[in-house]
């Protein structure tokens, strides 16, 4: 299950916030406001800032001509809260032709998020004749932290002058956070105090409570201990009972012993039978007759935990377009409005049953729900806003369950709608949604109603942003362990002792980031990971610091001499990585060095990630696991283990590379039944897990979601599989989904911009009349007039080394060839080139860095092809790969010159002019041509599957 807390600390990328990013520049002000509001408060990567910053400069210009209307405090509010200097300059420079209202919002706002400038600000805004003026000013005050001593003489001097009794409070919490304790005590005990011009309620979970306990952690322990021992009587609603409470905040306290928790005290596992009544409550719901009799004991949960979490979903949804049903009927009729679900003693039980659910439902639509919400928000006059109020805020909560990219998405045709009210309304949405994280459900057995708190967001300068973080993969094993025994292992990512060791890199840090979570997967070899210690999660501190994954495992009976461990490192389901450790009985314990490998935060995840990885160097054993977009863990359930494996004999695995050899023929008469048997023989060598989570998938997603394949196994075209789904064949996988497939030695290398603004280079050899390739000249000159290609000319293996090995880097390098695969091994192989020369794959491994970050294509026959050799894959797809190519097209057989031509090209168009994903292009692509051939088939995509073109691409270190 997804933590929703930690989903809504994680960075956003740019292509997450986009909707939000478009509404911010909205012509029409109130959206605009709405729309910054809610961004400023998300949690961002450095890129999304970025574009963030230019859309702020935009509506600084509009705002310096007068746009906004009554908006533009709101919107200065927002601007002030973007965390780049270049944004606060230019707001300051505007401040004198604001108004006075403006100008006041603007310098609260900057106070919010700690600006330096705003201290200056503060203290004129304390001579202001105002009173509340004043204490906001002074409220705002307490928030910096007061270094200087001049500061804390300047505030020392207002204190002292100060007659307003809140203001003077306020400023005594400033001090007292400064080490000056004598005008806290002081304030404490003040003979008089006017509770009404303090401001808002100091209840729980309202704003001045929320903003005194966030100071009250900034005051010196000694000084709250000093107030603690403050004697302020209580009683009713008097001066004292206010001071006593202010005072309660704010001094120091134990932490809470939670050791008399026992375990006798949990609530017992469930009898089936209340299992049973309780899926049979929740389908009465789903079918829109609400039983609302309590069918258990009140406050036992254990029961609706177990049911079907799809089930669960679809009964939540259905629970408030209920509500707003009955809220429409009685409002047409005149009647007066009922109790509803939440309001009186037999809804509080229905809403205590419900709470439990939401956590674990992945089948509740958001967007109904998000629907339903508008039509309480837009149908509610003030007559009925008082007894449905809570019904809105109740749907916010339930959503705040799942991820803020997921809530953006169920929200995104209304963030995009021509109705500014619908557009403002999503913003409500996902910012109550914020707020509510991690409280729970107002009214519905604990939680409360969402403050209008004080917002922050740490202010980082770009300058002093941390663009890169290095982590070291590690992993603890037990020097030995017998069969049967149990093991207890840990797996981290710790900050380097020196620089030449291998290290996860983690690239588009954002500014003022905290902690970033990477995902572990567990597959073991001759050993049982135990409970749900499979998969876990390695929290990174910005400290420096890590919270490791702890494992416990059990070395198998059946082991012989020792077990091995796969530990799959991934981050928001896109693999970074792999390190794997072996357990022996004879006394030691053995972990290899890990992968070079890296994580890009602003990289976009595929729906699915297969790592297939070797269970023994040469072997044709795979052990299987399957990765995830984080949002799809939220929308389908999921078998509780992701990992699976696969067997296929040597003498299996020549044969499907002997199959491999007779496609050309098949391809060109259009024998469609070949294909369809060796695609069903794949699917039936995947694994369970496999099979399994497909169809889950399917059911959801329909075809067309995206696969990364992830092995340094090259003889198994598993592209080609042919899957079956509710008993009925599907198309081939690779014509079904955008695939892309990468090997594993080179995980940290997997870049997804490629760089159109370098060169463009195509080489296509002229050979004589028998070898003579119109089709690749047509493409050519195809590519030539349309992205400005230059022809390699002589396209000699001379020439080509010596463009390999130059000082300018290409951005695309296209090869049109005649190729041979003489059956010696990969390095053999070769593309023939002009005057008899050819190149070879061993040839390119040792050029230079020429094609770092370029797309490779390969119209050659076979080049896709590859050969285990000295434990790695050899051939032109790992050459190129290892060189820094970000991407290779090529196919694996003998492909027709005209086929090659209409798929190469077609590939071109839409990845580089319509800048498609490089997966989706191929997928595309394969239908290019007359339709009578299947050549398009055998194109293998080497590569990110979610990778494209961008015009200015962000610096990539490399490999």
């Amino acid at each position: 299950m997804l933590d929703p807390i930690r989903a809504w600390k994680q960075p956003l990328t740019l292509s997450a916030v986009r909707p939000l990013l478009e509404i911010v520049d909205h012509p029409d002000g109130d959206v605009a406001a709405a729309g910054i509001y809610v961004l400023v408060r998300l949690p961002q990567t450095s890129t999304a800032w970025n574009s963030l910053e230019d859309i702020a400069m935009r509506v600084l210009g509009r705002l310096a001509g007068g746009w906004g209307g009554s908006a533009r405090p709101a919107i200065l509010d927002g601007l002030a809260r973007v965390p780049t200097s270049r944004v606060r300059k230019e707001l300051l420079a505007q401040d004198p032709g604001l108004s006075r209202s403006e100008h006041q919002a603007l310098v609260l706002s900057l106070a919010a998020v700690r600006a330096p400038e705003s201290f200056a600000l503060l203290m004129d805004l304390l001579g202001e004749k105002d009173p509340a003026l004043r204490r906001r000013a002074a409220t705002a005050l307490s928030g910096l932290e007061l270094t200087d001593v001049d500061h804390v003489e300047a505030v020392l001097q207002a204190y002292r002058k100060e007659e307003h009794v809140p203001t003077r409070f306020w400023l005594a919490v400033s001090l007292a956070a400064a080490g000056q304790e004598q005008p806290i005590i002081e304030t404490l005990k003040a003979p008089f105090f006017d509770w009404e011009d303090f401001g808002d309620s100091t209840e729980p979970d309202m704003p001045a409570h929320d903003v005194l306990q966030d100071r009250a952690e900034h005051i010196p322990d000694p000084i709250r201990r000093n107030i603690a021992e403050l004697e302020i009587e209580s009683g009713g609603y008097t001066r004292s009972n206010r001071m006593k409470t202010f005072a309660d905040v704010l001094q120091y306290h134990e932490p809470y012993d939670w050791s008399h928790i026992t375990e006798h005290e949990l609530e017992p596992e469930p009898e089936p039978s209340a299992v049973e009544e309780s899926r049979r409550l929740v389908e009465s719901w789903i079918a829109r007759e609400p039983t609302w009799d309590p069918i258990w004991p009140f406050g036992n949960r254990r029961a609706m935990e177990k049911v079907d979490p799809e089930i669960a979903g679809r009964a939540i949804s259905a629970v408030f377009h209920w509500q707003y049903e009955r809220f429409a009927r009685e409002r047409r009729e005149g009647t007066e409005l009922a109790p509803g679900l939440i309001f009186d003693a037999t809804g509080e039980i229905v809403a205590a049953m419900l709470r439990p659910l939401h956590f674990i439902a992945v089948g509740i639509d958001l967007n109904s729900i998000f629907q339903t919400y508008c039509r309480f928000r837009t149908e509610c006059d003030s007559r009925f806003m008082t007894d449905v109020g809570g019904v809105p805020w109740q749907m916010a909560a339930v959503a705040a369950s799942r991820s803020p990219s997921t809530v953006i998405e169920a929200v995104r045709s209304s963030l995009v709608s021509t109705q500014p009210q619908m557009s403002i309304l999503a913003c409500e949405f996902i910012e109550l949604t914020r707020r509510f994280v991690g409280y729970g459900i107002p009214t519905w057995g604990g939680g409360a109603t969402p403050a209008d708190e004080e917002r922050s967001v740490a202010v980082s300068e770009p300058e002093m942003e941390l663009d890169v973080l290095y982590r070291k993969p590690s992993l603890e094993l037990p020097a030995t362990a017998e069969p049967g025994a149990e093991v207890r292992g840990v797996v981290d990512l710790r900050l380097p002792s020196d620089a030449f060791e291998a290290t996860i890199a983690v690239r588009g840090v954002p500014a003022g980031w905290t902690a970033l979570n990477v995902d572990v997967d567990m597959i073991g070899v001759g050993i049982e990971l135990l409970g749900d210690t499979q998969r876990g999660v390695i929290i990174l501190r910005s400290d420096g610091s890590s919270e490791p994954h702890v494992f416990k495992a059990r070395v198998t009976e059946s082991s012989s001499s020792s077990a091995t461990l796969h530990v799959v490192f991934s981050y928001q389901g896109r693999h970074c990585g792999v390190i794997n450790g072996i357990i022996t009985t004879e006394g030691r314990a053995e972990v290899a060095a890990p992968r070079v490998t890296g994580i890009d935060i602003e990289a976009a995840s595929p729906l699915l990630t297969v790592t297939i990885l070797q269970t023994t160097p040469g072997a044709h054993e795979h052990m299987w696991a399957l990765s995830l977009r984080p949002q799809v863990h939220e929308e389908v359930v999921l078998p509780q283990r992701l990992d699976g494996s696969s067997s296929i004999s040597g003498a299996d695995y020549e044969a499907i590379s002997q199959l491999l050899g007779c496609c050309p023929a098949h391809a060109t008469d259009a024998d469609e039944a070949f294909f369809n048997g060796l695609g069903k023989m794949l699917f039936e060598h995947t694994p369970p897990v496999f099979k399994d989570v497909y169809a889950r998938l399917r059911s959801r997603y329909g075809d067309g979601f995206e696969i990364q394949f992830v092995s340094d196994d090259p003889g198994i075209p598993w592209e080609l599989m042919r899957p079956t789904h509710d008993g009925k064949p599907c198309d081939f996988l690779c014509r079904s989904h955008p695939i892309g497939r990468w090997y594993g030695a080179y995980a940290g290398c997997r870049t997804q911009i490629l760089k159109r603004s370098t060169p463009f280079h195509s080489v296509v050899p002229r050979y004589g009349n028998d070898d003579r390739l119109e089709e690749a000249e047509r493409e050519q000159e195809h590519l030539v007039a349309t992205f400005q290609a230059a022809k390699v000319e002589p396209a000699t293996r001379e020439r080509l080394l010596e463009l390999l090995n130059g000082p300018l880097q290409v951005g695309v390098f296209h090869v049109a060839a005649h190729a041979v695969s003489d059956g010696r091994g990969p390095w053999c192989g070769h593309l023939s080139l002009e005057n008899g020369t050819r190149l070879t794959a061993l040839e390119v491994k040792g050029t230079g860095t020429a094609a770092q970050g370029a797309l490779v294509v390969l119209n050659a026959c076979e080049s896709a092809a590859g050969r285990p050799l000295l434990g790695v894959v050899a051939g032109f797809p790992e050459a190129f790969i290892s060189v820094g190519a970000a991407a290779l097209l090529a196919p694996l057989w003998a492909v027709d010159d005209y086929d090659a031509r209409t798929t190469v090209s077609a590939f071109l168009d839409q990845a580089i002019t319509q800048r498609s994903r490089l997966g989706t292009a191929l997928r595309d692509a394969r239908y290019a041509g007359d339709g009578d051939s299947l050549d398009g088939l055998g194109y293998v995509l080497f590569g990110d599957v979610m990778a494209r073109f961008r015009d200015e691409a962000r610096d990539d270190p490399g490999c």
